[in-house]
């Protein structure tokens, strides 16, 4: 089952529970992933964040910095 960017970006957040991350390094190695996976990079990632954030799945600590909580970050339309 192919991965979604916004699947690849919140398995990225999973694996640090609770930590803060800066959106360049994320983008990065979802980016090196997505081309490993699919062969092609992937586009408008920033947007992703928004509604990523929008949905209530990762929280933005401050500008460019975001972090993933499982008992803050209940997504809304699940």
């Amino acid at each position: 089952m192919r991965k979604t960017v916004a699947g690849l970006i919140m398995d990225y957040f999973r694996k640090f529970d609770k930590s803060e991350h800066c959106i360049s390094t994320v983008l990065d190695k979802v980016s090196k992933q997505h081309v490993k996976m699919y062969g092609k990079k992937p586009y408008d990632m920033i947007k992703v964040f928004a509604t990523l954030v929008e949905e209530g799945k990762l929280t933005m600590v401050r500008d460019g910095v975001y972090r993933y909580d499982p008992e803050i970050n209940v997504p809304h339309n699940e």
